[in-house]
């Protein structure tokens, strides 16, 4: 897959799946196991607001390099 050939749209919907998964496996490793409490506690995360507060905080820590600014 040539990166610059793809939609952004279609970037962002992988990137959905990546960091849902990165939350997920996150949770486990730390040891919740209930389905139901996995589940209601990942969605908060992953949720369009869950994504930008964990975006303001990743800014404000200065995570981002000047190329990713720009995007």
């Amino acid at each position: 897959m040539d990166i610059k050939e793809v939609s952004s749209n279609s970037l962002s919907f992988i990137g959905d799946a990546v960091y849902t998964l990165n939350v997920r496996t996150y949770f486990v490793d730390n040891g919740y196991q209930a389905s139901n409490k996995l589940q209601y506690i990942c969605n908060k995360y992953n949720s369009a607001k869950g994504q930008r507060l964990a975006y303001e905080y990743l800014k404000e820590k200065d995570f981002f390099n000047d190329k990713e600014k720009e995007v």
